[in-house]
């Protein structure tokens, strides 16, 4: 870079930020202080392993024929359902109420063998305690989903209508992570948290391969996400199957989470139950049940009496 420029850069103030862009596109370093994005990097590190450890694997994948797709709705408490908590007693029972036609099984420790048979490698890595039990309920729901079919809820799950059309003819359905910049890769593009697939659906069936040969190779959950990395290389690997799920955001299902101890109104619930049918709560989180808040009415209007 010729004397001259360089000093006209000091002048005009714009050397030293020129200075860190050009060292930054060279060595991808950065002093990152927000959380958040601190969490993503360890997120996209984390997917760049796993693609480049596994995605090899889903060569010997092909497309599949996806059998009919039952009515029946999955949950699971695995202490069994009278020992749940208020909210995920009355999210289990607010989807029996808004789904009357349909069978909805709440799985427990006792009767999942009933309905599936997980690989023994997998049930002994569990009981020696290398993964938690979140992700025992993804390998859980996986299998399901590919040996049985049908639809998936997480137990704190909250419906306030009826499963909706697209969800039932779609082979496979799933809320859609939205990425507005586009620019890479990202490590999630769906939740777990409500899936609907038709039994031998092709990506959820390439997910399950790669999630049972991790746990072939590997002793120890390299992260807490496993599932959602192991089915976003599954969908990439099978664009024409991916772009086939209707799009609807994972983000309006979770609004009303983070309002469960704001104060209860008509016009509100209104809003909240317009933007969506299901609710992603969390049961982890304290709150006030006194008869004011929203987690009261849903309390109030879903607990079984």
């Amino acid at each position: 870079m010729p004397l001259k420029q360089v000093l006209g850069f000091v002048e005009d103030g714009s050397f030293w930020p020129r200075v860190h862009n050009r060292i930054r596109q060279k060595t991808h370093l950065y002093h990152v202080l927000n959380h958040n994005a601190q969490t993503l990097c360890e997120y996209d590190e984390t997917y760049a392993k796993l693609e480049h450890q596994y995605a090899g694997l889903l060569s010997t994948e092909k497309p599949r024929v996806p059998g009919p797709k039952p009515d029946t709705i999955w949950m699971c408490w695995l202490q069994g359902e009278q020992t749940a908590p208020s909210l995920v007693r009355a999210c289990i029972n607010s989807t029996r109420r808004y789904n009357p036609g349909r069978e909805v099984v709440v799985l427990d420790n006792k009767t999942i063998p009933d309905y599936v048979e997980l690989p023994g490698y997998l049930m002994d890595a569990y009981r020696r305690g290398r993964y938690s039990a979140a992700h025992f309920s993804d390998l859980l729901r996986t299998e399901l989903l590919c040996t049985r079919g049908g639809t998936w809820m997480d137990a704190t799950l909250l419906s306030t209508a009826p499963l909706p059309d697209y969800v039932n003819k779609a082979p496979l359905f799933a809320f859609k992570e939205l990425d507005l910049t586009r620019y890479d890769k990202t490590p999630v593009v769906a939740s777990s948290w409500f899936v609907s697939a038709a039994p031998n659906e092709t990506i959820m069936c390439a997910t399950r391969d790669l999630l049972w040969e991790y746990w072939r190779r590997e002793r120890h959950l390299v992260d807490y996400f496993l599932f959602h990395r192991m089915f976003a290389l599954s969908a990439r690997y099978f664009p024409e199957e991916w772009d086939a799920v209707p799009t609807f955001n994972n983000h309006s299902p979770h609004v009303m989470q983070f309002e469960l101890n704001g104060n209860y109104t008509d016009e509100r619930w209104e809003q909240l139950t317009s933007m969506s049918g299901l609710h992603k709560l969390n049961h982890h989180d304290a709150f006030e049940d006194d008869g004011t808040t929203i987690y009261s009415h849903v309390l109030d209007t879903y607990l079984p009496k």
